[in-house]
């Protein structure tokens, strides 16, 4: 039997352990939130991500939102996975649910944008003919592709059989003039230089090194007018040496060799390129003027930053939308960048390689060898040298090998935070002016999302009283007006560019609003 003391002290022991073991036994896991700016490549963020949270064991929890309003550059933010790469499971942010039974870290999934690898993704070959029997045409259907550019309207080249000409053929194909421009472009080579279009001339450089010359042909009367940008472009690389490019907002520019140190205040620490990582330069230059009147001033200089260093050493063309900059090199894929000022830009897509073609990338291995992609029914022999049109949205591959170019689908990049575009919302006519009347004014309408300059086209042409309008509005929600008096009738594409007026934001060109102006209604 216990005495009286031993069964207090039994009983006291007891009480102690039962109390005391459900706080032992209790367990809390977190979730934790990642950025993940290095899933596909090296890359950078904004915003935040959610805070951690703890929960109890078994619990259903819902996923954070995006609350942070986090973005990556060119990217498309598309929830939280359970994996760095994205082959983990997703979980939709704000609504999916997860049980705990560990702490779990959910990483940000990224996805590439279609607009950010266009070429494999569609898009068809084009070959040039001549179905209206225009003069000189048997110099652009009988020659290969030498250098491309598109004004919005028309797609412009060089062709092999007669280095005196420039080809004018339509997004069909189509010569629509042949031009005999005489010993002054013959004398510049046809060979390792492309073309670029921008108010009213098709640029091309004399040669790849660092010099400061510029040509260009003035489409007006296509004469070749020799000019001097303020800064010397860097040497170029590989076989197209003299590449040149141009963007929506009418700047032009060159690629530098690979492996090109950054000048100082460009890039990151002293000036140069992320640690471990190997650029390239883009030399940016405004465009004042038009046609042969046309001066340049400095824009900046762009660095671009790559894990494989030397890529690429045999260029075959580069060309942007002002978001992505597209870089091909034959038999070895392209790569698609990110384009950021006054800090390095990331690749996006690294399509270097058929290895890197897959369903996963949403490209179709026939393009990514870029030597000798197939489109449609049809293969370019040798693709080489690359253009857009702002226009339509499409990217123009020529065939160095034979007359005929490739055309990718048509597609506009996103805008919003991460990206160096202003959007676009919307561009309209009053509802009664669903068509226009030829001399009678019609008031235009473009919302934006970003304070900026607004200038509004009728094809090519800057409206009068239209160019680099001011907006109206706050936050997110700007506008701006133009009143038009059409001086032409039939079909006119309308589209404008907006150039935001601050620093995080480039400029972007609407999708065109295709407007069929009629007769003049009423009296003078």
């Amino acid at each position: 039997m216990f005495s009286r003391r031993n069964y207090l002290a039994t009983a006291l022991v007891v009480f102690l352990f039962v109390e005391l073991m459900p706080a032992a036994l209790a367990v809390n896991y977190t979730i934790t939130y990642n950025a993940n700016a290095t899933q596909h490549q090296d890359g950078v963020t904004s915003g935040s991500v959610p805070t951690t949270s703890t929960h109890a064991a078994g619990a259903s929890v819902t996923v954070a939102a995006n609350s942070g309003n986090l973005a990556r550059q060119g990217f498309t933010f598309a929830g939280w996975n359970t994996l760095a790469n994205g082959n983990g499971t997703n979980y939709t942010a704000g609504s999916g649910t997860i049980t705990i039974n560990a702490n779990t870290p959910l990483y940000a999934k990224w996805t590439i944008p279609a607009s950010a690898r266009l070429i494999g993704a569609g898009g068809s070959l084009v070959t040039i003919t001549d179905p209206n029997a225009v003069s000189g045409a048997s110099n652009c259907t009988g020659g290969n592709i030498r250098g491309i550019t598109s004004d919005g309207s028309h797609v412009y080249f060089r062709p092999s059989k007669a280095t005196t000409y420039l080809c004018k053929v339509d997004l069909n194909g189509f010569v629509v003039q042949a031009i005999n421009v005489g010993a002054n472009l013959s004398a510049i080579s046809a060979e390792s230089i492309d073309l670029s279009y921008s108010s009213g001339c098709i640029f091309l450089r004399p040669n790849g090194s660092a010099n400061n010359n510029i040509y260009c042909i003035d489409t007006s009367d296509w004469t070749v007018n020799a000019k001097t940008v303020s800064q010397n472009w860097y040497a170029g690389g590989g076989w197209l040496n003299g590449n040149i490019i141009d963007f929506p907002d009418g700047r032009v520019g060159a690629v530098s060799a690979p492996n090109t140190s950054a000048p100082n205040g460009v890039g990151t620490g002293a000036g140069q390129c992320p640690s471990g990582m190997s650029c390239k330069i883009l030399r940016l230059f405004n465009v004042i003027g038009t046609g042969k009147n046309v001066s340049f001033t400095f824009s900046e200089d762009i660095v671009l930053a790559d894990i494989e260093s030397g890529w690429p050493n045999d260029e075959h063309g580069i060309a942007t939308d002002g978001t992505y900059l597209y870089e091909v090199m034959y038999s070895s894929g392209y790569k698609v960048w990110a384009l950021r000022s006054a800090a390095p830009s990331y690749i996006v897509f690294n399509g270097s390689g058929s290895g890197a073609c897959t369903a996963s990338t949403g490209v179709s291995g026939s393009l990514c060898s870029i030597n000798t992609p197939t489109a449609g029914a049809g293969t370019v022999a040798n693709a080489t040298f690359l253009g857009r049109d702002h226009t339509s949205g499409r990217y123009l591959m020529g065939d160095y090998g034979a007359a005929m170019f490739y055309k990718s689908d048509s597609s506009f990049p996103p805008a919003g935070p991460g990206s160096l575009i202003a959007a676009i919302n919307s561009l309209s006519l009053p509802s009664n002016a669903i068509t226009a009347s030829y001399r009678t004014p019609v008031v235009i309408t473009v919302n934006v999302n970003v304070a900026s300059k607004v200038t509004f086209k009728a094809g090519n042409t800057i409206l009068t009283g239209c160019k680099n309008k001011s907006v109206t509005g706050s936050g997110s929600s700007f506008s701006a007006t133009c009143t038009w008096r059409p001086s032409v009738r039939g079909a006119v594409p309308i589209t404008v560019i907006a150039t935001p007026t601050g620093p995080a934001y480039g400029a972007s060109t609407s999708n065109p609003l295709n407007v069929f102006v009629g007769r003049r209604v009423g009296n003078r």
